[in-house]
């Protein structure tokens, strides 16, 4: 779902699970068999038996069943140093280094997610979050931006902006609550989900403006307010500021992801 990711993830399994790619069936080898990027199954360089094997393992870790893969390699790679091929062994040794890392990037994402989920108290893990920040120069030419985060990461297909159109006066949380209607008003239009938590850059004042703003379409969508000044959490169910540690993972995505929507 997340196309950078996805192109950055690929980088890395191909390296280590090489794969064709090609189109059209060539009558030689192409040039990622010479970089070894490819096994060349297209003229018989690797078994049908070796390269579905290949294959399989990729499906493995983009279904993120990589424990069951790590478990299956590993146990080859000591099979293999026991009867001392140890350039087999190596190469084994390198595949699961490659899972590691892969999983590593992904598991961050997810952890701060779940530290997320808790801190806030949410019935579910956010991994659609959308943020809202509103910009205007006297009052003049104001608009609002929203980004798009998915599992984390910045869904960048799905960034908006409005040009505010119903309030005229240096009002924040009123053009904060324009945005955030017609953003939801569309996605309700259409059928579209909604996101699993949205973020509005301001505290207390601007938070109420949008949960209007949700009230007025029945909609009940998880949203906080995150004041710049002291990087307070303000939320619905208290009263005062949910203050996080400055070190949390929780704060520490909520930042990034508002900082993104400036």
């Amino acid at each position: 779902t997340n196309a950078k990711l996805l192109k950055g993830a690929l980088k890395i399994i191909r390296r280590n699970f090489p794969y064709r790619s090609c189109k059209k069936l060539p009558r030689k080898a192409c040039m990622y068999y010479s970089v070894e990027l490819s096994p060349a199954p297209c003229i018989g360089r690797i078994s049908r038996a070796a390269y579905a094997e290949i294959i399989r393992n990729i499906i493995l870790i983009l279904d993120g069943s990589t424990s069951q893969l790590v478990r299956e390699l590993s146990e080859k790679m000591f099979l293999k140093a026991k009867e001392q091929k140890f350039e087999e062994a190596a190469i084994l040794r390198d595949k699961l280094s490659a899972i590691s890392s892969l999983n590593l990037g992904f598991g961050n994402a997810r952890y701060s997610l779940s530290v997320l989920k808790e801190a806030l108290g949410l019935k579910q893990t956010p991994r659609r979050i959308e943020a809202f920040d509103v910009s205007n120069i006297l009052g003049l030419q104001a608009t609002a931006s929203m980004v798009s985060f998915l599992n984390g990461l910045a869904d960048k297909d799905n960034y908006r902006r409005f040009k505010i159109k119903t309030v005229r006066a240096i009002d924040d949380c009123s053009m904060l609550a324009e945005a955030v209607g017609r953003r939801y008003a569309r996605l309700k239009q259409e059928g579209l989900s909604f996101p699993d938590l949205v973020i509005v850059d301001g505290g207390r004042g601007q938070l109420t403006a949008a949960k209007r703003a949700l009230d007025s379409l029945g909609l009940s969508i998880p949203i906080i307010g995150l004041a710049k000044r002291r990087e307070e959490v303000y939320t619905l169910s208290r009263q005062k500021p949910l203050k996080l540690k400055r070190d949390s993972a929780a704060l520490r995505m909520i930042q990034h992801i508002r900082d993104e929507s400036h």
